[in-house]
């Protein structure tokens, strides 16, 4: 069961099937909304991420409950990254899919999931190298949280003990505003996460020093072009004369 998604020396978790078969469950309608909404996201930086986002955010039937969307984001995940990974083709996943007892008209209502997932499965590829390119050496940000505050200063930083509670160091004189920068960074598959205190003054300079960052990086783009990997289409214009 499950031999090609995930080889022959691998046995599926009780769980993995369950998720299949609550997946292959679904009504005709929900697997059409998901297989549009995968087919619909930005085949740029496409991952596990944006898989779960536009099923999660389309899915609307499931969200009274949240363990069958669990099921159907985690089964979802499973096979796209299984079938990139090991580029199977498409009827090694049906079969498997199959082998755990679905049925033949849920195959075919499982078409339009099957159909999207196999359309992103580059993209997911060269999201995926090029991520493992760019952790090499260098802490990589994988998420950024920013809360805005008011950090309360007080009239006095000493404390007298026989002064009482009306002292200077119990009285505030204003309040500041900050904004609390939360980084999340990634090294080696290892996370670290890092909160840095940014006043107005200190905020407005790292917002210009980024811009600049930006307006370079566009340079820089502009200047390297964009490589297209793909393989060119059959009588592409390049100047060759199709053989005869």
């Amino acid at each position: 069961m499950l031999d090609n998604l995930l080889g022959a020396d691998a046995a599926p978790t009780r769980a993995l099937i369950d998720d299949l078969r609550v997946l292959c469950d679904l009504s005709p309608s929900d697997l059409e909304r998901i297989g549009q909404s995968v087919a619909a996201a930005p085949d740029e930086g496409f991952d596990i991420g944006a898989l779960r986002e536009h099923i999660a955010r389309n899915l609307r039937s499931l969200r009274a409950t949240p363990e069958k969307l669990s099921s159907v984001l985690s089964v979802a995940e499973f096979i796209l990254r299984q079938w990139g990974k090991l580029a199977l083709d498409r009827k090694r996943v049906v079969d498997d899919i199959r082998s755990t007892g679905a049925t033949e008209e849920q195959l075919e209502h499982l078409k339009p999931v099957l159909d999207a997932i196999e359309c992103k499965i580059e993209a997911f590829l060269r999201t995926h190298i090029e991520r493992s390119a760019l952790k090499t050496g260098t802490p990589s940000i994988s998420s950024a949280v920013c809360v805005c505050d008011a950090r309360a200063v007080f009239r006095n930083l000493k404390y007298h003990k026989d002064q009482g509670d009306t002292q200077p160091y119990f009285s505030i004189d204003r309040f500041v505003p900050v904004v609390v920068l939360e980084l999340v960074s990634e090294l080696n598959d290892k996370e670290k996460t890092q909160s840095f205190l940014l006043t107005e003054s200190t905020l407005a300079e790292l917002c210009d020093i980024l811009s600049r960052a930006q307006k370079r990086l566009s340079s820089v783009s502009k200047a390297v072009g964009v490589i297209d990997h793909r393989p060119e289409a059959p009588n592409d214009q390049t100047g060759d004369v199709p053989s005869k």
